[in-house]
């Protein structure tokens, strides 16, 4: 997201919320809208997770999985690109 962003010229600042990120971007991807539960459940692993003590079980980690690869297939059909 921050990649069509900037291509956009949309500015941004340093962040990790995906729910953020995809509301700066949806004028331009409209479609990304649909993924919206899914990238904000995947917020919480962009920080949480890095810290000591702090784990994703196995059915999370697999969801997140799943998550990414939907947005990545939907992305690349949004700018044209093979899945």
């Amino acid at each position: 997201m921050k990649a069509r962003l900037n291509e956009a010229r949309i500015r941004f600042s340093k962040t990790h919320d995906l729910e953020h990120l995809l509301d700066l971007v949806a004028p331009v991807e409209p479609l990304w809208l649909m993924m919206k539960p899914r990238l904000k459940s995947l917020t919480l692993f962009a920080v949480t997770v890095r810290y000591p003590g702090m784990f994703a079980d196995p059915v999370k980690a697999r969801a997140a999985f799943e998550s990414c690869k939907r947005f990545r297939a939907l992305a690349r059909l949004s700018l044209g690109l093979k899945p």
